[in-house]
This record gives C-alpha cells, sequence and structure tokens, in this order.
C-alpha cells in the first residue's frame, strides 16, 4: 500500500487520480463500437460480421490474458520500490503506436494484427493504473473514486463515440492514439508515495471475489452483445442511411445522462450497501433491452436509451467499488484487479461467437435481433441476482472439500503410525455453533483431536482450529518437515491451513521469533539497518555478518533468527508500532474466531494460548468469555501418557462440560487417567530406590482411591499390573530409571517427546493433582436437580468461563 505520503481524496485529487480513465475509454468505445466495424465493411464486403465476430474473439483473449501477468509484474515493481506509472507510460506508447498504424491498415489481416497489439498495449496500461485508486485513496472514500471513474469511462465513451460516428475510421484511429498519449501524461502528476505493505498473515476470503466476478460476467455479457451488433442492426434491420451515426447517436442517449448519476451513485455507495445498487442498477439495463426485443423501431430505442443510461450509469459508478471490497490481498491489487478484468473479456470472446451464430441462423433478420436484445435482457437480471450473494459467504468453499479429503487420508495413517492416540466421545452429528475447548501440552493436540473430530463429520465444513500466527509465516513448515526445509524456507502457507480450517490469532503477546519481528518491520519500513531496529540483546543472538533485515532471510541464518526475544528487545519506533498492530490484530483475530460460531460452524480452541511447561492448567483466556456464549460448549479432555510405550500415547474424551459455570474445573476433571499419572505422583517426592512391585502398589492404591467421577484409561482398569511394568520398561529404556541389585532408581527427569519441560515427572503429578482437585471441588458444589441435571452450588443459574480450580486467584 501507499504511505500516507501517497493519499489523496478530494473533487481535484480524484479527477486527477482518474482523467486517464476517458481516453481509454475512447479507444475502447470508438474502435469495436463503430471504426474497426465500419472499416471491415470496406476490406471485408459481404463477411464482415463473421470477421468482426473472429476479432472481437481475439482481442477479448488479448484482454483475458495480458492484464493478469502485466498486474503481477506491476505488483513486483510496487513492492520493490518502483512506481506503476512505468509500465502506464510504456503500455500507452505501444498502444498509440499502433492507433496511428491502424490510420494505414490496407488489409483485414494487418487491421486485426494492429488492433491485438494496440489491445495488449492498453491492458499493460491498464493494468498497472487501475491498482493506483485502492493504493492511494483512503477505503472510505473507494466509492466516491469509483463514483469519478465511472464519470470519466462514460465521457470518454460518449466523446469516442462521437468522433467513430462523424468522422472516417482512419480519423477515429488517429484521434484516439493522441488522448490516449494526453491521458497517460497526466498519470505523472500523481503521487504514488512509498510502499507500505499491508499485514502479510492474512486469510484470504474469495468467495465475495468470486461473486462480484460472477455478476460482472453475466451483465458484461449482454453489454458486448449489444455493442458488437448494434450497429448492424440499424444497417440490416431499420435500413438507416449512416448506421454509424445511428450508432452513435442511441449509446450517446444512454451516457449523458449516466455520466451525472454515476458520480452521485458512486459516493452514495460509501454510506450503502454497495451490492443493493449493482443489483438495482441491473434492473433498468434488463427492462431497456427486452424493449430493444419487443419494439425495434428507431423512435423508440432512442427512449429505451435513456432508461438503459440510468442503469448503465449506477452499476459502472459502484461495480468498481465493489471489486475493489472483494480483492482478497491488497497487496496483490493489480493481479487480482487483471483477474477480475477477465469479467469483461471473457464474455468478449464468447458474446461475439455466440452472437454471430445467433444472428447466421435467423439471416440477420428482425426475428434473430430479437433473440439477440432478449439474451441481452436475461443477462443483465442475472447478472443483478448474482450480485445479490455478495457477503452471504459459506464458511468454507466447497472445493476445499477435495483438499481436507485429501489431507485427511494422508494425516490419518501418519498420525496412528507415529502416536497412539485413543478417544471417547464425540461431537452431535447434526450440530450448530458448537466451540470446543481444549487443554494444550503438547504440539500434537490439535492436529490429532481435530483430525479424529473431522473424520466424525459431517464433512461439508472443516473443524475450525485456532493456531498461532507463527504458522502462517514463511519457514514454520520448514522447521517441522526437515528433509523438505530448502523447498519450504519462503512457503507462505496461509491458503492451505485456510482452507483446512485453521484460522490464526496471536497468542505471542510478549515475545516472538526474531524472524517474525524483522518481517513485520521490513514490510513496513523496508530494508532498514539491524542496530536501528534491535537492541544489543537481540543483535547478539546473530552472527557479526548480518547487518540489515534482508540479511536474516539467508538460509544460513534460518535457524538462528527463530530465536524468541522480547518486544523489549525492539528501538522505537518499531516497538510502539509493533504494539499498536499487536492490539488491532488480536480484535481483528478474535473477531475473525466469533463469526465462525455466528455462523454455526465449530470452532476447536486451546484457551490457555500456549501449552503449559509444568503440567498445571494454565488461567484461561479472555477469548474464552468472549466466545462461549455464542456457540454450545463442549470439552475436549487431553491427556498424555509419556511413559508407556515407545509412541507417544494421547488420550482424550469428548463431552459436554460438568459445569459451564467453571469450565477450568470441568475441562480438568474430565482428562483421562493414566498410568503415567499414577506412576509419576509416587514417584515425584520419592529419592529411595524401589523395587516393581512397590510400584505396582502404589499405582494399585492410587487407583482404588480415584473419585467415581474420573475417568480411567480402561487398560490401566483392567490389567494395572501389566501396565504398570510396562511403564517402568519404558521407562528403564528412556534411561530415565536405573536398575541396581533389583531395585530402581529415578535418574532423569526429562522426556525426548517433551523437549521444553524440565522434568516429565512433576509434569504428571501435578496434572494428576490438579485433576484431583476439580474433582473434588464439583463434587463439593454439584446439586442434582429434579431433572437429573447436575449444577454447581457456587454457579447455578451462571454461564460464563471466568472461574477457576480451587487455589486459584479467583477462588
Amino acid at each position: 500500500m501507499s504511505s500516507d505520503s501517497g493519499r489523496i481524496c478530494g473533487a481535484r485529487g480524484l479527477a486527477l487520480l482518474n482523467v486517464y480513465w476517458a481516453p481509454l475509454s475512447f479507444q475502447d468505445a470508438a474502435l469495436m463500437a463503430i471504426a474497426v466495424p465500419a472499416s471491415l465493411v470496406r476490406l471485408a464486403p459481404g463477411r464482415y460480421t463473421s470477421v468482426l465476430a473472429v476479432l472481437a474473439s481475439l482481442v477479448a483473449m488479448v484482454a483475458m490474458f495480458v492484464p493478469p501477468v502485466a498486474g503481477a509484474v506491476s505488483d513486483r515493481l510496487r513492492r520493490a520500490g518502483g512506481m506503476r506509472r512505468t509500465l502506464v507510460l510504456t503500455g500507452a506508447g505501444l498502444d498509440a503506436l499502433c492507433l496511428l498504424a491502424m490510420a494505414q491498415a490496407h488489409s483485414t489481416a494487418m487491421l486485426g494484427a494492429l488492433l491485438l497489439l494496440s489491445t495488449a498495449g492498453e491492458c499493460l496500461s491498464i493494468a498497472a493504473y487501475q491498482a493506483l485508486i485502492p493504493e492511494i485513496v483512503p477505503r472510505a472514500a473507494w466509492g466516491s473514486a469509483s463514483g469519478v471513474r465511472g464519470a470519466a469511462t462514460l465521457a470518454g465513451t460518449v466523446a469516442g463515440l462521437a468522433v467513430a460516428g462523424l468522422t472516417e475510421p482512419a480519423t477515429t484511429f488517429v484521434a484516439a492514439a493522441v488522448v490516449v498519449l494526453l491521458g497517460a501524461a497526466t498519470v505523472l502528476g500523481i503521487p504514488e508515495g512509498a510502499w507500505s505493505e499491508p499485514e502479510h498473515a492474512h486469510v484470504a476470503d474469495r468467495h465475495d471475489f468470486a461473486v462480484v466476478f460472477a455478476s460482472r460476467s453475466a451483465i458484461m455479457f449482454g453489454m458486448t452483445l449489444l455493442m458488437t451488433f448494434v450497429l448492424y442492426f440499424f444497417r440490416d434491420v431499420l435500413k438507416v442511411e449512416n448506421p454509424s451515426a445511428g450508432t452513435g447517436l442511441v449509446a450517446g442517449a444512454a451516457l449523458v445522462g449516466a455520466i451525472v448519476s454515476s458520480i452521485w451513485l458512486g459516493a452514495l455507495s460509501d454510506r450503502v450497501i454497495r451490492k443493493g445498487l449493482v443489483a438495482s442498477a441491473g434492473v433498468p439495463m434488463a427492462l431497456a433491452a427486452f424493449g430493444f426485443a419487443l419494439v425495434p423501431q428507431q423512435h423508440w430505442i432512442l427512449a429505451f436509451a435513456l432508461v438503459f443510461g440510468l442503469g448503465y450509469g449506477g452499476f459502472i459508478a459502484t461495480d468498481w467499488a465493489l471489486a475493489i471490497d472483494s480483492v482478497p490481498r491488497l497487496r496483490d491489487v493489480a493481479r487480482d484487479l487483471g483477474i477480475w478484468g477477465i469479467a469483461s473479456s471473457l464474455p468478449a470472446i464468447v458474446a461475439p461467437a455466440f452472437g454471430g451464430w445467433l444472428l447466421a441462423r435467423y439471416g440477420a433478420t428482425l426475428d434473430g435481433y430479437r433473440v439477440l436484445f432478449t439474451v441481452a435482457a436475461a443477462s443483465f437480471a442475472l447478472g443483478s441476482l448474482i450480485v445479490l450473494s455478495v457477503g452471504a459467504r459459506p464458511l468454507s468453499p466447497l472445493w476445499g472439500m477435495a483438499l481436507r479429503l485429501v489431507s485427511v487420508c494422508a494425516m490419518t495413517p501418519y498420525v496412528h503410525a507415529a502416536y497412539r492416540v485413543r478417544g471417547w466421545g464425540r461431537l452431535p452429528f447434526a450440530r450448530g455453533a458448537t466451540l470446543v475447548i481444549a487443554n494444550h501440552q503438547h504440539d500434537l493436540d490439535t492436529m490429532a483431536v481435530v483430525l479424529r473430530l473431522t473424520l466424525d463429520g459431517p464433512w461439508r465444513h472443516p473443524v475450525f482450529a485456532a493456531a498461532s500466527r507463527r504458522l502462517f509465516e514463511p519457514g514454520f513448515m520448514a522447521l517441522r518437515i526437515r528433509w523438505l526445509e530448502r523447498l519450504l524456507r519462503r512457503l507462505d502457507s496461509t491458503t492451505l491451513f485456510g482452507l483446512l480450517g485453521m484460522l490464526p490469532i496471536e497468542n505471542q503477546l510478549y515475545a516472538r521469533p526474531l524472524a517474525s519481528m524483522a518481517l513485520g518491520v521490513r514490510l513496513r519500513h523496508g530494508d532498514v539497518a539491524l542496530g536501528s531496529v534491535f537492541r544489543a540483546g537481540a543483535l547478539a543472538l546473530l552472527p557479526a555478518a548480518a547487518h540489515r533485515l534482508r540479511d536474516l532471510e539467508r538460509p544460513a541464518l534460518f535457524y538462528a533468527v527463530r530465536a524468541s526475544v522480547q518486544l523489549s528487545q525492539l528501538r522505537q519506533p518499531y516497538r510502539g508500532e509493533m504494539l499498536a498492530e499487536l492490539r488491532a490484530q488480536v480484535e481483528s483475530d478474535l473477531e475473525r474466531l466469533a463469526e465462525v460460531l455466528r455462523r454455526g460452524g465449530t470452532l476447536f480452541l486451546t484457551p490457555e494460548g500456549r501449552h503449559t511447561l509444568d503440567g498445571s492448567l494454565s488461567r484461561l483466556r479472555g477469548a474464552l468469555r468472549r466466545l462461549a456464549p455464542l456457540g454450545d460448549v463442549r470439552i475436549a479432555a487431553i491427556s498424555y501418557d509419556p511413559l508407556l510405550g515407545r509412541r507417544l500415547s494421547l488420550l482424550y474424551r469428548v463431552i459436554a462440560p460438568a459445569d459451564r459455570g467453571n469450565l477450568e474445573a470441568s475441562l480438568a476433571v474430565a482428562r483421562p487417567v493414566t498410568v503415567s499419572q499414577l506412576l509419576s505422583d509416587w514417584l515425584a517426592e520419592r529419592v529411595q530406590p524401589f523395587t516393581p512391585q512397590e510400584a505396582v502398589d502404589a499405582v494399585a492404591e492410587r487407583l482404588r482411591a480415584l473419585p467415581a467421577l474420573l475417568f480411567v484409561d480402561p487398560v490401566l482398569r483392567a490389567r494395572p499390573m501389566a501396565v504398570v511394568r510396562a511403564a517402568l520398561a519404558t521407562m528403564r529404556r528412556l534411561g530415565m530409571l536405573r536398575a541396581t541389585g533389583g531395585r530402581l532408581r529415578l535418574v532423569v527427569r526429562s522426556h525426548p517427546k517433551f523437549p521444553g519441560v524440565d522434568d516429565v515427572v512433576a509434569f504428571q503429578a501435578r496434572f494428576f493433582r490438579e485433576t484431583l482437585a476439580g474433582a473434588q471441588w464439583l463434587s463439593a458444589h454439584s446439586i442434582v436437580t429434579a431433572g437429573g441435571e447436575t449444577v454447581t452450588s457456587a454457579c447455578a443459574g451462571k454461564e460464563g468461563a471466568g472461574s477457576v480450580l480451587p487455589g486459584g486467584p479467583n477462588s
């Protein structure tokens, strides 16, 4: 995006920004509506309709393929510090040269080749030029800018039709070249400013973009049918002596009134829902086109043209602003607007071919033109109906189901081969808004449980999961899949994770990786010196060879820059900017999560934010208080059994909370009890050696003392002695236990599957004791009502997520 220094607003600024649209529209209207068809009457007598149909389709193909590529080049040039005006002027120069040469064309082949080159130059110029509105105009004024753009477009169209209708084609070509060069020169007065890139971790939503694309395609199909064949309608059916003048008169009548209305409606669209204006604009267009079919008489045609102009003015004024609104990522605005332009180019390929076939079938008679005008009317009506779907997007795109199917089929065998995952309970298949909250101990939590919940169905939409925003930054996948590291270092997984249902949330409020900080600063300020960005503590983690932010993206520093540092290591003004961005980002992330629930989706959340390093259940963050009232709350209570077996064992239960008033206690008490917890509870404070039988007896004693409401691993409950001895064997294999004289001693407390945990035995012991505390609290406060429902005396009648376990700050 452009920096504030490059922002413009006000009538004079918007006029300067949009004046080039007039010459571009002059060329489009004059050439394809009058000048080129008139030239073909002379160069290809007897077959001009078929030649025009082919030529119009080729022009549309150029207009379809060039803008997305040219737009991507323009975006890349802009992000590298260049100016879009470079491509604007280059394209205008090529366009003007070809137009001048077309004035001397003496064959159909020569005229066609020059027309295609001229179109390519025009498309190159437009691809860069059209990105200026969303880049340097504030979002609140996009409608006004679109209205001025519409007025300039209509004025150019009227002028082009007038000149083409009153002069010879050669004169029209020369006039178009002159006005294009003059219009392109005005771009030199537009302040583009310095580039400032928007937030890099953004989940694109292309539904509205697709809807606007489809709506415009339908309307432009009808427009192309009218514009391509209206001159021949005057010549072949109405028998007008000068069909070029007749075409210009009708088009002028339609467009003069639209110029004024476009400015007013564009400004109005900044204050009302734009899709309603676009839909309303299609109604008079459809009625007028149907009138052409019903009463094909010259004096009525003029009246219908005026009605058509009312709608066309509204369409051209608001459709552009709606398109900018729907662009998924503004950093790629020129490319995406180039793709959006295909909505005009594709109909321009299909409509002339369809219209030519239709008129040939009817022998270019009145009946043929009546059918053609009726089809155009239906296209306008269809476009109006389609655009009403803007904003009514589904929770996830339909085609994302295929990706999720592939992902589930690939991940399920891997997860079950690498880990031992067992679960009890499931979500209702037919359900509405559902919030699933889980405790967080390991990176496996979300992947394993969400995978199983997804398999349980329904399958139209994913089980959405809140995931750390670091997942959406380049390099995350490379850290997890080391053998593909070189290929994945720069991979942006945003779209992939979004389709799988993962939603970013900022969970590192006080510290984050150096790479993340550096990327954020570089995207806003460019490649500045490291010493001006970071303090000495952060610089000490970097090699002396690194001097600027770009240096941190070298492959050799890939792991070094993943070190986490406090935000205080950022110098001002960068720290202040990041803190302000952080506050806005957290709010945006939470709103996105809330929207999933408001629209009936299923959301998986680990409200602790980050996984525990000591086994205790961290305080559930404020996000839960905001999200819990929006849906049915379910618990995904997770336990690990790290001291048993070669594969890391995960056990989980999906269950309704015992008490919605105390979700922390409900979550703690629902966690499966494992042998690792019971054995660790005994070993945590033990320093003397012990025999295997003593360990078996200690676990058996704890099993007998468990409250009845706790859930125990069924295998442990059925065969406690065998399970305990298997756990001791696992601990010996890991080097945690050492055998001396038939007795065992605990010598190592760390575990390779929990690299951030210093003492996994204390971790499991604390985890178990917290589960017991939750059971005791719920037992002490539970009341069974007459209907059999269990509530708590402390929280009866209340709903919330703020209470904590006994001993916590709110007890």
